[in-house]
């Protein structure tokens, strides 16, 4: 009896020292994956992130570039018949960048980018009410990462591009966007995004 304990004592431990929390590392092969998908060559974007996954699985970068790769391809492809998965996908991924820090920039900035992307796919297939709730979640994120780290190039980003399209809302919903809190202010966001 004793000795199954400190076998069990000893599996524990050594699974819960393997255990790595959430992170986001950008490494090089985070970079050719992502040159890769702007290139529009999908199946080896793909490759080197399922190896990145198989190396660390903890890594959310490859969750974030992996949206990246679901967006471009529904955008370029628009086969209606792969929108249910790809929601799917897109909320799995969505799941796991929520286990990154929550005292994290990084975190709400690559939520905010995940639900912007979500919410142009949603336009795309006329699913208007997901899309305005996929925005209302991305200007909350990316409002959170500039809170945060205003520093962060993914934060002035998004915040930017929120700030512009927010301001651009047409004044007919402009009462809507205030109901629920959003409000845009263009110039802030040229100024963000140094256009």
């Amino acid at each position: 009896m004793m000795t199954i304990r400190l076998f069990l004592s000893a599996l524990l431990t050594t699974l819960s020292l393997g255990a790595q929390p959430a992170h986001f590392t950008w490494s090089t092969r985070s970079s050719e994956a992502y040159k890769e998908s702007l290139a529009f060559r999908m199946y080896s974007a793909e490759s080197i992130l399922a190896s990145i996954e198989r190396e660390d699985p903890k890594n959310m970068a490859a969750d974030l570039i992996k949206s990246e790769v679901l967006f471009i391809r529904t955008m370029v492809e628009e086969r209606p018949e792969d929108r249910a998965s790809l929601f799917n996908e897109f909320r799995i991924i969505i799941d796991r960048l929520k286990e990154l820090p929550v005292s994290s920039s990084r975190r709400f900035s690559s939520l905010g980018e995940v639900y912007l992307k979500r919410g142009v796919v949603n336009l795309q297939a006329q699913n208007n009410l997901s899309a305005a709730r996929d925005f209302y979640w991305a200007y909350r994120s990316y409002e959170k990462a500039y809170e945060l780290d205003s520093t962060r190039i993914a934060a002035q980003t998004g915040w930017g591009i929120v700030q512009v399209v927010a301001g651009a809302i047409p004044d007919d919903y402009q009462w809507y966007a205030n109901l629920i809190g959003i409000s845009g202010d263009p110039q802030l966001g040229q100024r963000l995004l140094r256009i």
